[in-house]
């Protein structure tokens, strides 16, 4: 049912505003028609469909106080996320907070100048010396005094310039998320690009001319050119003894350091402690060459590299052919980079040619 409203558009003209005589049509100054406005207006609502009627008989109807409950929820809920928000401290300023990338700079921006050099000079006294030992005990030892004196002029900038944490809990979380934070933005990628190019490694075993307890640094980004000496990880040997007597077991694995003799393709010949790359002298040796059996003819495969594992005291003077074949010719993925310094211990210290 629908019911339909019929009313004067107005009772003033809309050209000269004269005020009209009800019941008429025309305006009595002009002559202007009025319009009779319409409006429908629907009395019936629309009802539930056949298909929602027959789920509401299906479905259990809903306790009385369901919608007490939900808005209690959701008030709660309201009310706890605002909570969450309040407590939420306001961080430091931007030129601070960016500032703590080295300790004691953010002293001297906020013009505290006396605890910016005792942070800034701290943490060199420790960083320095833990550079110099890099790859020893003491050098981690000190790298790790370094980072706690950077965590504690961090928290300490924090906690000066932020709503002071209250409690103990509270502030070993703040405490703990500073450090989190400095080790992700800071150190993290400080440590993997100074590993890229000075990687600290420990000689585990003496194999001439290294020591047990030398260290050496190794460059990830260098290529392995003939003649660079590297570290490389030796191809996986195992000869199993046969039924007679005599066959003597052999196991191989894990990383070695020697020179890079022949490259990709090169055919190479090695007698008389003499080295022979594509029919011409080289003058390239392994680093222990004295140890290296001979005559001996390689042919290098594509993406191999040549590397005599001299220094292998296994090895030494091992006059099968098949043996040295094996961990002479190395993929080019087992190559981990070049060595060329070693850092301790310091009567040794010097670079490996």
């Amino acid at each position: 049912m629908r019911a339909v409203g019929l009313w004067r558009a107005a009772m003033r003209c809309r050209n000269c505003q004269f005020q009209n005589m009800p019941g008429t049509d025309l305006c009595g100054r002009c002559g202007t028609s009025l319009r009779i406005a319409t409006a429908v207006i629907d009395v019936q609502p629309p009802r539930a469909g056949r298909l929602s009627k027959r789920i509401r008989r299906v479905m259990p109807r809903r306790p009385s106080g369901y919608y007490d409950a939900r808005d209690a929820m959701l008030q709660a809920r309201d009310e706890f996320t605002g909570r969450v928000v309040s407590a939420v401290p306001r961080l430091p300023p931007a030129p601070v907070v960016w500032r703590l990338v080295i300790p004691g700079w953010s002293y001297f921006y906020l013009g505290q100048r006396g605890r910016g050099h005792l942070a800034l000079w701290g943490w060199l006294a420790f960083l320095l010396p833990g550079l110099f030992f890099f790859g020893t005990t003491l050098g981690s030892i000190l790298l790790g005094l370094a980072f706690s004196v950077h965590s504690s002029a961090a928290l300490d900038i924090v906690s000066r310039t932020m709503q002071p944490a209250e409690g103990v809990v509270r502030q070993m979380i703040r405490g703990m998320g500073v450090s989190i934070v400095l080790f992700v933005a800071v150190y993290w990628p400080a440590g993997w690009l100074v590993t890229r190019v000075a990687d600290a490694h420990g000689v585990m075993a003496a194999a001439s001319p290294f020591d047990e307890g030398d260290v050496v640094l190794v460059n990830h980004w260098r290529k392995p050119l003939p003649g660079r000496v590297v570290l490389y990880n030796i191809p996986d040997f195992r000869q199993r003894p046969a039924v007679a007597h005599g066959v003597t077991y052999y196991n191989f694995e894990g990383e070695r350091i020697d020179r890079v003799l022949a490259g990709p393709g090169d055919r190479v010949r090695w007698a008389g402690g003499e080295l022979f790359v594509n029919g011409k002298p080289s003058p390239l040796k392994p680093l222990a060459a004295r140890w290296v059996p001979g005559p001996m003819e390689f042919a290098v495969p594509a993406d191999q590299y040549l590397i005599l594992p001299s220094t292998t005291p296994q090895v030494r003077n091992v006059q099968d052919p098949v043996l040295w074949h094996v961990l002479g010719l190395v993929p080019r993925e087992d190559i981990v980079g070049q060595v060329y310094l070693r850092s301790h211990p310091l009567g040794r210290f010097g670079a490996i040619r």
